[in-house]
């Protein structure tokens, strides 16, 4: 079973569907969802209340720093970091949509474990390609063992500038 069929599973979704939004681990389908999503602050780092901070930065080149903090309850949690494409187009040359140019938000193209977390605070340092941040984003994120719901992250963008 792949992920998204065992996190639909787990939410509660008969069918192989992609939800617009999964906030706190339940699926948001509404268009008053997109909405509200737009219209929450430009925050780089989101932890529910009572859960651990945490932080990512630029170590050294191509090394990347996550630090997180205590958990005030007990936790078992997997570490991934999420390197994703805020835009990207397509040109479709086939079916239904042969000729549309296709724009997508958010395309994830790594997803990597890279630490059990329990609950004590711990300091990764990992390292990253340097073509992984010209122009995408680096997230950290604490979830429940896979595939559960998000528990705190925070993102890393960097960009180069070209040279000549």
């Amino acid at each position: 079973m792949g992920r998204l069929q065992a996190y639909l599973k787990r939410v509660g979704i008969p069918f192989v569907t992609t939800p617009q939004f999964v906030v706190n681990g339940q699926p948001q389908f509404s268009e008053s969802s997109s909405v509200w999503i737009g219209q929450t602050p430009d925050s780089r780092t989101f932890s529910l209340t009572g859960q651990p901070e945490i932080s990512v930065q630029m170590a050294e080149n191509s090394v990347v720093q996550t630090n997180i903090g205590p958990a005030n309850l007990s936790i078992r949690s997997s570490v991934s970091l999420v390197r994703y494409t805020r835009s990207l187009s397509t040109r479709v040359t086939s079916g239904d949509n042969n000729g549309r140019e296709l724009k997508n938000a958010s395309v994830v193209r790594e997803l990597r474990s890279v630490a059990l977390y329990v609950g004590l605070p711990l300091t990764l340092k990992v390292p990253v390609p340097s073509y992984d941040l010209s122009s995408d984003t680096i997230a950290v994120i604490l979830h429940e063992i896979d595939p559960g719901p998000i528990i705190a992250a925070t993102l890393l963008r960097r960009q180069f500038e070209a040279g000549p």
